[in-house]
């Protein structure tokens, strides 16, 4: 999940969104991440830049943490 950490919890929660959901027999082909943990890198050194008030503000993305959960397999 994705969420922005400094906003109200109860808006956080609304706004939160997957970002992949793998489903399949087989294990997910894990290079399908890259383009996501390339772009991640590049939110952490590059500012996002927007004008709000009439003024320009630059706004890095950190990544917090992440959660990488498998199923349990019945047998």
């Amino acid at each position: 999940m994705c969420f922005i950490a400094e906003i109200d919890p109860v808006l956080r929660q609304k706004l939160s969104f997957p970002v992949a959901i793998y489903y399949g027999k087989d294990e997910p082909n894990y290079a399908m991440f890259d383009p996501l943990c390339e772009e991640l890198k590049e939110l952490e050194t590059k500012p996002i830049s927007f004008i709000y008030n009439n003024e320009l503000k630059e706004l890095k993305c950190h990544v917090l943490f992440a959660i990488c959960d498998s199923p349990a397999r019945s047998k």
